[in-house]
């Protein structure tokens, strides 16, 4: 890798799957690593409005905003300047078109479970429905290709594993997520 060399790595999934554990390990891990997570205070305050929480609680009316508003807020954090060799993104733009409007791999009865013991605000109402269809679409996109080839490769992470099992997972398989980036040694001993 050549010191100009930059990376990005999307980190896709269902609501619940595990994506922020994920972001968490590795922006821990490395200095080398910067990580974006997603913008939910800003899908929470659109103008006064909740749009977070409003499309929870009445998606036929909401969905388009909301995902406009989405996919605004996530074109504009991925337009910013990278400032670390590698930039690991929790969810792309392609998830607003090939996703919602229309992975991590994860159970949607599990992620279902998972919404629930984290209590986030707004989350409070999703239907165990919207996260199979969700499961279903990520799916389509990611497993069988039904939009096309994707452009980078896809690393699949069994996340209905115990946390423990995962971590080591993504402690095994880090120099491929880091795109072979070196991991400050010195982090990843703690």
């Amino acid at each position: 890798m050549g010191p100009s060399q930059r990376f990005t790595v999307t980190v896709e999934g269902n609501i619940g799957c595990g994506k922020s554990t994920f972001l968490r390990y590795f922006e821990q891990l490395s200095p080398n690593a910067e990580v974006l997570q997603e913008p939910i205070y800003l899908w929470k305050d659109t103008r006064g409005h909740n749009l977070f929480e409003l499309m929870y609680q009445d998606s036929t009316r909401w969905a388009v905003p909301f995902q406009a508003q989405v996919l605004v807020t996530l074109l504009d954090r991925q337009l910013k300047p990278q400032t670390a060799p590698v930039r690991l993104v929790e969810r792309s733009v392609y998830s607003c078109r090939y996703c919602f409007v229309e992975n991590m791999h994860k159970d949607p009865s599990v992620c279902l479970g998972r919404v629930r013991t984290r209590n986030r605000a707004g989350e409070d109402s999703v239907p165990l429905k919207y996260l199979q269809d969700l499961h279903d679409l990520h799916e389509a996109w990611l497993i069988h290709g039904r939009f096309g080839h994707l452009p980078a490769p896809l690393l699949i992470f069994d996340c209905d594993a115990p946390l423990p099992q995962l971590l080591a997972d993504y402690r095994a398989r880090q120099a491929e997520v880091m795109c072979g980036v070196p991991v400050d040694m010195e982090v990843q001993a703690a």
